[in-house]
């Protein structure tokens, strides 16, 4: 029923990538899989990671209301402004 790639005219190659270009792909092989890729974790938070510059004044300001930990001096600041 099919003929190779090898064995078709231009004009057939043309209404096959026509085809494939409406409809996706017509044969059973190629394209997504169903359950490709890694698996979406329903339990997972969104967490950002970005970079700032602060001066020292800052980083001790931070580090005190963090209790000795600047991450927690942030993202308390971050809490009281959100």
């Amino acid at each position: 029923m099919d003929k190779s790639w090898r064995q078709m005219t231009e004009e057939e190659k043309d209404e096959r990538r026509k085809i494939r270009k409406m409809f996706g792909n017509p044969s059973n092989w190629g394209g997504k899989r169903q359950g490709a890729g890694r698996p979406r974790s329903a339990t997972s938070k969104r967490e950002w990671e970005i970079k700032i510059r602060l001066n020292p004044i800052q980083v001790l300001s931070l580090k005190e209301l963090g209790n000795g930990y600047l991450e927690r001096g942030v993202e308390k600041i971050i809490n009281e402004k959100v």
